[in-house]
């Protein structure tokens, strides 16, 4: 068991560019599956068929985590991650890149950052979550107040000097 864990982990660090965007193609899958899930939890909640709903803050959520999922860990390091390891060494008819490993340290931050944003924006408001769960980047103001203060009255016009 311990030979063949080493021997995969051996083969995510071999440095060659073929094999890093292989690597990115993979997570930007697993991204696209996350973000898939949530945005199919927004369209359910939004449909009349009351199969679940969810509460306003995990709605805000899941829409939140959809949009930065799909965006940040799905589209852009799959352009530059997938295209520049995979079509960038054919069109210059080179083996490698110059710096492969650069390019393995590039996923490892894509993998982590990913990660990250999952947790920051999956964080509920919790009594053990403490002074975190309220500094999270990514908590959404309501678009609409819930409580809708009537305007002060104005003075009638006759009494303004």
């Amino acid at each position: 068991m311990g030979a063949k864990v080493i021997f995969a982990f051996r083969k995510i660090l071999e440095c060659e560019s073929r094999r890093i965007g292989f690597l990115y193609l993979v997570s930007c899958a697993v991204f696209l599956l996350v973000g898939t899930a949530c945005a199919l939890a927004v369209q359910v909640d939004l449909s009349k068929l009351n199969l679940g709903s969810l509460d306003p803050e995990q709605f805000g959520r899941a829409l939140t985590q959809h949009g930065m999922v799909m965006v940040f860990v799905f589209l852009l390091p799959l352009m530059a991650g997938t295209l520049g390891n995979f079509a960038l060494p054919a069109a210059l008819g080179v083996r490698n890149l110059a710096i492969p490993g650069l390019s393995l340290v590039g996923w490892f931050c894509h993998v982590i950052g990913g990660d990250i944003i999952l947790f920051m924006v999956g964080i509920h408001r919790s009594h053990h979550c403490g002074a975190l769960a309220h500094a999270t980047p990514t908590r959404l103001t309501p678009s609409v107040p819930t409580i809708i203060h009537p305007p002060p009255p104005r003075a009638p016009p006759c009494c303004i000097h």
